[in-house]
């Protein structure tokens, strides 16, 4: 579903990203993780158009991601950053119909949705009227999550979502993350820091560091077989894990 091939990214003298090779399975949860500055967000950057690789190129769904064509590629991915990404001056509401109501979406339609998507994140309609920041955390991480799914994409593309939030609350927003990926069956691809949060969320899970892709596989798999001594040291700093 999502093909880099030979992609890189660097700033002068700095390799965010060094060539790197990488396929995203359709209709499964990947998870990127590694420490801080491994080049998780500038993958995920670069997929979403917002940043453009120094080398290489990306397809999404067979499409060679381009200048021309990334508004219209951009319909097909949903993107949820840390604490929902919310626009404060606008409700929750107007939030999340900000990109339907730019297509001038049908309003009859786009009520019908809303309706459907607060069932989904289990989001109280009582507060579709309220600011940013007027609603919890997860609150507002459930409004992003809503936005990002209003049209229905093909792809979710998630950059720490739920790091931000409490351990009652990240633990019962993941519950439903899952129950979520599981019900929609899309293209997912989630960046967190969490191996624990990894493992309950991903299908497979690829370990980066120093801008470079250092194994792949289930979680499972970076402990039994590791590719480096680095997979078992990320593994063991990881202290709240189990398997």
């Amino acid at each position: 579903m999502i093909k880099l091939t030979k992609v890189s990214k660097k700033y002068s003298n700095l390799v965010a990203l060094e060539t790197t090779d990488l396929e995203i399975s359709r209709g499964k949860t990947t998870v990127l993780i590694g420490p801080s500055g491994c080049g998780k967000s500038t993958i995920l950057r670069m997929i979403v158009g917002l940043i453009e690789p120094t080398t290489g190129v990306i397809e999404i769904d067979s499409q060679l991601l381009s200048k021309e064509n990334i508004l219209d590629i951009r319909r097909q991915l949903g993107y949820v950053i840390q604490d929902g990404g919310l626009f404060p001056h606008l409700t929750a509401k107007n939030n999340i119909l900000l990109m339907a109501r730019h297509l001038r979406k049908n309003i009859s339609v786009m009520q019908e949705r809303l309706e459907e998507l607060c069932k989904l994140t289990h989001f109280s309609p009582d507060r579709l009227e309220c600011y940013p920041l007027e609603l919890s955390g997860g609150q507002r991480q459930r409004v992003g999550l809503m936005r990002a799914l209003f049209l229905d994409p093909e792809i979710l593309l998630l950059d720490e979502p739920l790091g931000a939030l409490e351990p009652l609350v990240r633990s019962s927003l993941q519950q439903e993350l899952k129950q979520i990926f599981q019900d929609l069956k899309k293209t997912v691809l989630l960046i967190t820091h969490d191996l624990a949060e990894a493992a309950y969320l991903g299908d497979e899970i690829i370990l980066m560091n120093f801008g470079k892709v250092v194994q792949r596989g289930t979680v499972d798999e970076l402990q039994k077989q590791p590719s480096e001594a680095f997979v078992t040291q990320f593994l063991n700093a990881q202290r709240g894990f189990s398997l």
